[in-house]
């Protein structure tokens, strides 16, 4: 499987939205970076 990013931003705030309605249907890995911790999540659209 080839990893590439789709959609790369800088936030300024803890609480941020993010647009993915242009993301095609997929299952895509979803990495946020806040000061030092950094979460990983699955999404997946439909």
């Amino acid at each position: 499987m080839e990893e590439k990013i789709i959609i790369s931003q800088y936030f300024n705030s803890p609480k941020t939205t993010v647009n993915l309605r242009d993301l095609k249907p997929g299952v895509y890995v979803v990495r946020v970076k806040y000061q030092q911790t950094i979460m990983t999540k699955k999404l997946i659209v439909y």
